[in-house]
């Protein structure tokens, strides 16, 4: 009992997520030595945008799930939050690249990519969602019946 308290707390304060944006924020203004030439792999930065902002918002939705019991609910109000909060983020982060910083520039496709990801994270939090659902109503029957 005393796990799943503080994993609503972690989830309700939304944790984990703030010190993933936080990451993000310090990768994408910091200065990166030996960016340049260090891979050849072409739009690297597009999958890495993708990637980030996925796992951003995945723990987000699911954070919100836990913390305000809304598996059962209607799930729009944390996918509207979630999509919102990303990608207000991932805009606010290539503005500052462009007026805060004279060695990163802003990028229109790196905000498509963050949304990808934001998107793919959203279908995957529902699929998990109505997974734990399907998983919950199977066992409630069998509870029930044992506390006869």
């Amino acid at each position: 009992m005393q796990k799943q308290r503080i994993l609503r707390t972690i989830s309700r304060l939304h944790l984990l997520s703030t010190v993933g944006l936080t990451a993000i924020f310090v990768l994408s203004l910091g200065k990166i030595s030996g960016q340049e030439g260090s891979f050849n792999i072409p739009h690297l930065d597009k999958i890495a945008h993708f990637i980030m902002y996925f796992f951003y918002a995945l723990v987000f939705a699911l954070e919100d799930f836990v913390s305000k019991h809304s598996k059962r609910g209607k799930p729009a109000q944390t996918y509207l939050k979630t999509a919102t909060l990303a990608l207000l983020a991932g805009i606010l982060i290539e503005w500052l690249q462009a007026h805060c910083t004279d060695y990163r520039s802003a990028e229109f496709w790196d905000v498509l990519a963050d949304a990808a990801g934001v998107v793919t994270a959203l279908i995957t939090a529902e699929i998990i969602r109505r997974a734990y659902l399907k998983r919950d109503r199977s066992s409630r029957p069998s509870a029930h019946r044992a506390s006869r």
